[in-house]
């Protein structure tokens, strides 16, 4: 397409501020106007836009770092740029993409302008969103890491740190979960290191911490800072395997005889294969622990092929009550109400392991643990036990379009769909792949069309079944 041409085009670029400025009448003239788009015979993928063109620069406006210019601070890297072919009063736009750089190039002649040059121009070479997204693509996070923080969690320990980590960094909050080993005498429990990076709850969650093997019993623990006033409150984590194992959350408490030292904790029975809940008091008399509510049967816990996600949800019930309930996957296995007990905002949370090196039943393995959270359920956006476990999942059997809508939606990629995402395709677990990798692997799944879209600089999909039975464009 040339500006020659008796065609009129309109160009368009946007500023920082969101505005779009008419730059059309600084597009040179005595240069074609090139728009290359579509995808390669042959290929699934379609490629990235390109536009070229040459914008008039004699006073410096389009110099992103020239102080003087109408732009300044205003347009840089990856400013978004359109184009349009007008007919008529009507606007068709042709091409919306990206402009990289802005290189300043001159000529010298016998006529000066503002530059100390006779002609001054910038090449522009923009593309389309798809360039971006396949230049540096860094590997996504697994679904959990990405999705838990967007929640508001009071605290949350991915547990995901590598092999060459001392601790597990928290994501939200400032102290770190720390591993101790038993000691004796006024240090009962003494710091020690674990196995970071060496455990796995699922192929498509990042690797994660693994109790050490060598340690017949440990700890895994940290407090909650800042604190949250929150009575009503859960933890949460990923298990794949354990022994006699426990999580535990403990409640603000100075440990006096009024101000008693109040731990509930899931208990994972090994030789019952049984999971209870318990509520352990401590005060300056002494301590003491009580099972609440029955004992259940769960010997899936000790299965080595398939993780769990695990919460215990605390919250008041009346004045001086408390209510609790445990889910495993989703679904509610313990619930109950606690007399005598009102709770309290969690001051620490931690794991606790023993697996006896007198087992003979080989269920005792060691456990692989991702993904702690502390959550605060009065908030809205606290998320139900099912919405996590689909996350914990990598969103397994969610339609191929709905992937690639949530995937936009979480990148802050504009995006455009033709056709109905209920009526795409299942997908199985979204792995740790680039936004781009992610997005195409959806496409190859529902059979679609992902491209870029000709009036905005994001991306069109059209689903697989749009493409039937679609009326005649032009006879």
């Amino acid at each position: 397409m040339s500006c020659a041409a008796l065609v009129v085009i309109k160009v368009e670029i946007q500023r920082r501020n969101g505005v779009w400025d008419d730059i059309t009448q600084y597009v040179n003239v005595r240069e074609d106007i090139e728009i290359e788009r579509g995808r390669r015979e042959g290929s699934l993928q379609v490629d990235p836009s390109r536009l070229t063109l040459q914008l008039n620069n004699r006073d410096g406006r389009f110099s992103p770092r020239n102080p003087r210019s109408v732009y300044f601070r205003q347009i840089g890297k990856n400013t978004p740029i359109r184009l349009a072919v007008v007919d008529r009063g009507a606007e068709n736009w042709r091409f919306a993409g990206e402009v990289s750089a802005w290189p300043v190039e001159w000529e010298p002649g016998d006529v000066v302008g503002a530059q100390g040059c006779a002609e001054v121009w910038v090449p522009i070479q923009a593309s389309g969103i798809l360039r971006r997204l396949a230049q540096g693509a860094d590997v996504q996070q697994d679904a959990p890491s990405r999705w838990i923080p967007t929640r508001s969690p009071v605290a949350y320990w991915p547990l995901t740190d590598g092999q060459s980590s001392r601790q597990g960094e928290p994501v939200v909050g400032d102290q770190p979960m720390r591993t101790y080993a038993p000691g004796s005498g006024a240090q009962p429990f003494i710091t020690t290191t674990g196995r970071w990076g060496e455990g796995a709850v699922a192929p498509w969650l990042s690797s994660c911490f693994q109790v050490n093997d060598r340690q017949e019993r440990g700890r895994l623990s940290s407090s909650i800072r800042p604190s949250s006033p929150t009575t009503s409150w859960a933890v949460e984590v990923v298990k794949l395997g354990g022994g006699s194992d426990s999580l535990q959350a403990r409640m603000r408490g100075s440990g006096t005889n009024d101000d008693p030292l109040i731990t509930w904790a899931v208990v994972w029975e090994m030789d019952l294969q049984s999971i209870n809940i318990t509520v352990q008091y401590e005060d300056q008399s002494g301590s003491s622990i009580a099972t609440v509510g029955p004992s259940v049967p769960f010997p899936q816990a000790w299965e080595s092929s398939e993780m769990a996600v695990w919460r215990l949800e605390i919250s008041p019930s009346g004045s001086s009550n408390t209510a609790y309930r445990l889910y495993a996957n989703g679904v509610s296995v313990i619930s109950g109400t606690r007399s005598g007990v009102a709770p309290r905002p969690l001051s620490s949370v931690s794991y606790s392991w023993w697996n006896p090196t007198s087992d003979n039943s080989g269920l005792s393995t060691p456990a692989n643990l991702a993904h702690m959270v502390v959550w605060d359920m009065n908030r809205e956006d606290y998320p139900t036990a099912g919405e996590s476990l689909t996350v914990y999942r990598g969103h397994a059997g969610e339609r191929a379009g709905e992937r690639i809508e949530r995937t936009c939606a979480e990148n802050g990629i504009p995006l455009q769909i033709i056709g109905d995402v209920g009526d795409t395709h299942l997908m199985g677990p979204q792995y740790p792949e680039s936004v781009l990798e992610i997005l195409q692997a959806a496409q190859n799944v529902d059979g679609g069309v992902l491209y870029e879209g000709r009036d905005f600089a994001g991306l069109v999909y059209r689903t697989l079944r749009s493409k039937y039975n679609r009326e005649v464009l032009i006879t």
